[in-house]
């Protein structure tokens, strides 16, 4: 161990008579051996524990080993949690043998940044809306730290307003922290189709005219589109000329804009009866179909006739009266106006039977000379270039 041993004669003498001996003794000190303590370097990510500080020894003698004259004690490091360099201090590290000189040589725990993920949330907007707030989601947040503590500014994206898929970009969001490194992972923005919404008009003519425009309503206009600007073509409708009713179709009516969805619905064209005058009850009277009417009857009274005349060209009917009036109509409901004369001759006066629509005439024809209590109806809707519900 460390320390003076004297230097004894041990077992030197002489090998002459011809001398005395005379010894005189010195000392051996043992001085302190010199053992290095070098600190390794160290690294760790802001936010991490911090690793085990670690140290190489050299200039151990005698078989000694570093548990055996070192007293356990942990190396220590200059505190902060921030990026950065901090120095490693010998700490509480020490001798327990007194044969040593203990040598320290320091190094650095070096703290670098932090990985922090930013990644873009989808969005999807329908045409013509403001866009959504474009938000993102946050991952590797370490020592507590807020996203709101350590990032400013805002995401952005491609320009455009029409239909389909824009990429959100990273902007103006920036670290306000040296300790992270951000890595952005974009996404989309995807613009959708907006619902157009077309209403065709109801619409109606009189039978032998020609059809009124097919216009319609328009609803769901965005971004100050018009319907000129979207929309082109026409409205068509189901053939026929007859009096009825006929749904307006979506016809040759299309989209010229990609950024809507058309939403189609029809109405009704009603193509209505013209009025019923006694003109026309003339012409019913001279048509030669109404020889059908072989059989009639008498009319409770000659009143009843809204048109009478004595030249209904008809063999089989002599001075025959007729009648006319709307089907599902009583013959005596006050909207039919009767003849008031009571004579077989025509009566101006009945004027017209009557402004019913979607019925259809009902002609009654009866002889003055017989088949008393015998009927025969006919239903005529165009006999005369006119329908004849009214």
């Amino acid at each position: 161990n460390v320390g003076v041993y004297g230097i004894n004669q041990g077992d030197l003498a002489l090998n002459s008579g011809n001398y005395d001996l005379s010894y005189q003794g010195n000392n051996l000190t043992i001085t302190k051996a010199l053992l290095n303590v070098i600190a390794d370097a160290k690294t760790k990510v802001y936010g991490d524990a911090d690793p085990s500080l670690t140290y190489q020894v050299s200039g151990l003698k005698n078989g000694d080993t570093a548990g055996a004259v070192l007293n356990g004690g942990s190396l220590s490091r200059v505190a902060g949690e921030n990026v950065g360099v901090y120095g490693i201090n010998q700490g509480g590290l020490g001798l327990v043998s007194a044969n040593y000189d203990l040598s320290y040589q320091g190094n650095n725990l070096t703290i670098t940044k932090a990985l922090l993920n930013v990644i873009a949330d989808a969005k999807t907007k329908v045409y013509g809306d403001a866009d959504p707030s474009l938000t993102y989601q946050v991952s590797g947040l370490k020592n507590g730290d807020s996203a709101g503590s350590i990032l400013t500014g805002g995401l952005n994206r491609d320009a455009g307003e029409n239909v389909g898929v824009y990429g959100i970009n990273q902007g103006g969001l920036v670290l306000t922290s040296g300790n992270y490194d951000l890595a952005y992972q974009g996404n989309d923005l995807t613009i959708t189709k907006a619902l157009l919404n077309v209403f065709a008009d109801a619409k109606s003519k009189q039978v032998g005219t020609a059809d009124p425009a097919l216009t319609y309503q328009v609803s769901g206009l965005k971004n100050g589109d018009s319907a000129g600007q979207v929309l082109a073509g026409g409205l068509g409708r189901v053939g026929g000329e007859a009096v009825g009713q006929y749904d307006i179709l979506q016809g040759g009516l299309a989209l010229t804009s990609g950024n809507y969805q058309l939403n189609y619905q029809g109405n009704l064209l009603s193509i209505l009866p013209l009025p019923v005058t006694p003109g026309d009850l003339g012409q019913l009277a001279a048509l030669s179909d109404l020889r059908e009417l072989q059989k009639g009857r008498d009319p409770d009274t000659p009143g009843d006739a809204v048109y009478r005349t004595t030249t209904l060209e008809n063999p089989f009917l002599e001075n025959p009266f007729l009648r006319a009036y709307a089907l599902g109509m009583d013959v005596s409901d006050p909207n039919l106006l009767p003849a008031t004369a009571a004579g077989p001759a025509e009566d101006a006066s009945a004027k017209r039977v009557g402004q019913f629509t979607d019925r259809p005439l009902r002609a009654e024809a009866e002889s003055g000379a017989g088949c008393s209590n015998q009927s025969y109806l006919a239903d005529y809707w165009s006999c005369f270039n006119k329908p004849l519900n009214f």
